[in-house]
């Protein structure tokens, strides 16, 4: 586990730029602490004249830019990377620390590399010339370049096999609310008590709003967030301002992760199922109880009985707690005895039986699956006759004799019907010259030679 710190470092007031270098690379360099300068390395620079070529470099960039440094400016940036005792040696811990600066610095600005090993735990000085190599810019130290930092620190470490510090809460509680909580005041305290009550035994997501509107708690959703209010509160309180361990995917993780004897069988599986519960199942969730008003959701249909294992170890390196890391292992527990009881249960003795009945049921599977995309298919395209006979006819192939139902497609049809449906599989030129044959004054000349040639024919016909 390596700990690490950034401290911008400007010139003493009492000393020039150079030398205020060169006094703090001879304290890094020390030779009493570096094996006489063994555990020392250095990017686009020499170590013994570190404190020169940068000075040199800022001159350059003086005279290219026309902007001169002031005293208030950093002129260096220290990295202190410090590790756990007899975690590493110093020869990796210099090694680290080098891979450390290069990635902060991507490779634009000159450092020193300094490895001490004169108390229990070893540690590094690493100094960054705020110049960098083209001599035209400055490091810029932004607002979040610690958070960078350190997630850059915790990669290197998990590469090399080494710990990482356990992340810390992001919120710690004001004064005000510590007095709350001692005095028995806080609306926050008071609320995560009762979700820590009511949270057990619940079902799904929708039960457990429904017992906290029991408590006399007030349930709305502010955007995507949750909310609570208590009998006599002012104010809403959001969920996730009672730490990480109340907001609502923590909610539905926990609500996923309990004993589910009742209901056997109802969550997704084993890791996905908080996952996609936090996705898809959530965002369904949430949508509902929206829609309802009452925001109260059925239990899920089962969808298998026997669950996938957590990996506790890849949940812990991506930031889970050790409360996570207790629900974890007692679910993993339960769900290894639940796949011991279904084995048994349905006589599945070794390995190669259970492969056996999976490739006799994915066939049958792949089979089925095919005959529905088939059936599908022959749906789409309105060949159906062969599947429901008489309800992919056309209209007009039914005998028009009164009433007359269709069999197989439920459909009835009278004389108004079976005449407007002809009416409709008529040329267009057909209808129109039916429906302006009384009118012969509004009828287009189009057709008009067309009627008179009837009228002639009738005429002709007649005689």
């Amino acid at each position: 586990m390596a700990v690490v710190k950034l401290l911008p470092r400007k010139a003493a007031p009492s000393q020039g730029r150079k030398q205020s270098m060169e006094d703090r690379l001879d304290y890094d360099e020390n030779p009493e602490k570096t094996r006489e300068g063994k555990l020392g390395s250095s990017c686009m620079c020499s170590p013994e004249t570190a404190a020169a070529e940068f000075e040199a470099a800022k001159a350059i960039y003086e005279a290219a830019t026309g902007r001169s440094q002031l005293k208030d400016r950093d002129v260096t940036y220290r990295l202190m990377q410090s590790f756990r005792p007899g975690e590493v040696t110093p020869e990796e811990a210099n090694k680290i620390g080098y891979e450390l600066a290069m990635e902060f610095t991507g490779g634009h600005h000159q450092f020193v590399v300094c490895t001490h090993e004169d108390r229990a735990h070893i540690h590094n000085h690493i100094e960054i010339n705020s110049t960098n190599l083209e001599c035209d810019g400055k490091f810029k130290n932004v607002k979040d370049s610690v958070k960078v930092l350190r997630r850059i620190n915790d990669w290197i470490c998990l590469a090399h096999g080494l710990s990482i510090p356990e992340p810390k809460r992001e919120r710690a509680l004001s004064q005000g609310e510590k007095g709350a909580v001692q005095n028995g005041r806080s609306f926050k305290e008071r609320l995560r008590r009762t979700i820590d009550s009511r949270l057990p035994g619940c079902k799904d997501f929708g039960e457990f709003l429904a017992r906290m509107r029991e408590e006399g708690y007030e349930v709305k959703y502010r955007g995507k967030e949750l909310e609570f209010r208590a009998p006599g509160q002012e104010r809403f309180t959001r969920s996730f301002r009672l730490w990480e361990e109340y907001t609502e995917e923590k909610l539905r993780e926990r609500i996923a992760g309990q004993d589910r004897a009742a209901y056997e069988g109802q969550s997704e599986a084993g890791q996905h199922s908080a996952d996609n519960r936090r996705t898809e199942s959530g965002r369904r969730q949430k949508t509902e109880d929206r829609k309802a008003g009452s925001r109260t959701a059925e239990p899920c249909n089962p969808v298998r009985k026997v669950n996938l294992l957590v990996d506790i170890q890849a949940k812990l390196r991506a930031g889970k707690g050790k409360g996570y890391e207790r629900w974890a292992k007692v679910f993993n527990l339960k769900e290894a005895s639940r796949t011991n009881n279904f084995l048994t249960e349905n006589n599945v003795a070794d390995y190669r039986e259970l492969e056996a009945r999976t490739e006799v049921v994915g066939k049958r599977f792949d089979v089925l699956s095919a005959r529905i995309k088939q059936l599908e298919g022959r749906m789409a395209s309105g060949c159906t006759s062969s599947i429901m006979p008489k309800q992919g006819m056309c209209m007009p192939h039914i005998r028009s004799r009164g009433t007359k139902k269709a069999s197989g497609a439920g459909i009835r049809m009278n004389w108004k019907d079976m005449s407007r449906q002809r009416r409709l599989l008529m040329p267009w030129e057909e209808r129109q010259f039916r429906k302006w044959r009384n009118s012969p004054k509004n009828m287009p000349p189009s057709l008009r030679k067309r009627s008179s040639a009837t009228e002639n024919t009738r005429r002709q016909g007649r005689r």
